[in-house]
């Protein structure tokens, strides 16, 4: 892996939440730890340059999840009650507003869609999870999920909807839109959780100190492995390169992982420039700093398969798993 440039964003502008890439963009939400106005940033990918700020609303300004649908970004904002923003590529305007029923603390934090409905979880402390559809944009039903504390950042593959909250994930059977399973992944939780799937397998981040990673055998629903990480508050995972990405909130390190190993590969300390590291995304990897203003860093990691040093000590622990 390789540091590479660092773009600053504009005075105001600050702490990107997510990052996401559709086609040649670059898209920063913004949680603006000061209550600031709700915002998206767009980056040119080719120039690494600026383009525009999105203003989503006017209301305190805490941006997070994005996913893109057709012609469409949407946008999760995780004020209470939360809403979600839907926006028009081509303009980059925002077309339509929804806000979300239910108690006020109930924010809207992440989420994921099949290209027929989308589907937004809410923060910790509240436990719904809100299918929209996306051709009337109107909730069409709502779910009661377990809550376990944190962020929770969906992931869908093969008809199921993945929802990681605390020590736990929850299984959604799309088709039924009823809970299918529970796993308990037996680790002491701290703080948001982050998904990535190679193949038949589901990885999962634990941000404490030091950052823990779980393998989890999708076949079976069953937990097969445990990474304890060289570093502390892993923020976000992706997967570039059949290799798993994740950057660490108060180290200011990427760490490369082999997914297949579930061994650290490569460890990448960037400069002061890029620091309060919080969220992964693209090919060639992006890095957001949730600094004021906020930061975007990019780095070029290999295209090659991992392969783990030779000095590289196994830290994989088999644990037995438990499905409610």
């Amino acid at each position: 892996m390789n540091e590479g440039a660092t773009l600053v964003f504009n005075a105001g502008d600050n702490t990107p939440r997510n990052l996401l890439v559709e086609g040649g963009y670059l898209y920063a939400s913004l949680w603006d730890f000061g209550g600031g106005i709700s915002k998206v940033v767009k980056v040119e990918i080719a120039s690494f340059t600026l383009v525009s700020t999105l203003i989503i609303t006017a209301l305190d300004g805490k941006c997070a999840g994005m996913v893109v649908s057709g012609n469409y970004l949407y946008v999760a904002v995780a004020d209470g009650p939360g809403h979600v923003a839907k926006v028009d590529l081509a303009t980059f305007t925002v077309v339509d507003f929804l806000t979300v029923p239910g108690p006020g603390a109930q924010q809207v934090f992440q989420l994921a869609t099949d290209g027929t409905f989308l589907y937004a979880t809410t923060y910790q402390g509240t436990n719904n999870l809100f299918k929209i559809s996306l051709a009337t944009f109107a909730i069409v039903d709502t779910l009661a999920i377990a809550d376990g504390g944190g962020g929770k950042h969906p992931l869908i593959y093969n008809g199921f909807l993945y929802i990681p909250s605390g020590n736990i994930i929850t299984k959604v059977n799309l088709t039924t839109f009823a809970v299918a399973a529970i796993l308990d992944l037996l680790v002491v939780f701290h703080d948001d959780a982050a998904l990535a799937r190679v193949g038949d397998f589901l990885f999962q981040t634990d941000n404490g100190n030091p950052g823990l990673m779980s393998k989890v055998d999708l076949t079976t629903f069953t937990k097969v492995g445990e990474l304890t990480l060289n570093s502390q508050s892993p923020r976000d995972l992706v997967l570039i390169y059949l290799s798993l990405y994740t950057c660490h909130f108060g180290s200011n390190e990427i760490i490369q992982v082999n997914p297949d190993t579930l061994l650290e590969v490569e460890v990448l300390t960037l400069s002061a420039a890029a620091s309060a590291l919080n969220c992964l995304a693209g090919n060639s990897l992006f890095v957001g700093s949730s600094l004021s203003p906020g930061k975007v860093t990019m780095v070029t990691v290999p295209s090659a398969p991992p392969t783990p040093p030779a000095t590289t000590i196994p830290q994989v622990i088999t644990l037995p798993a438990t499905v409610y």
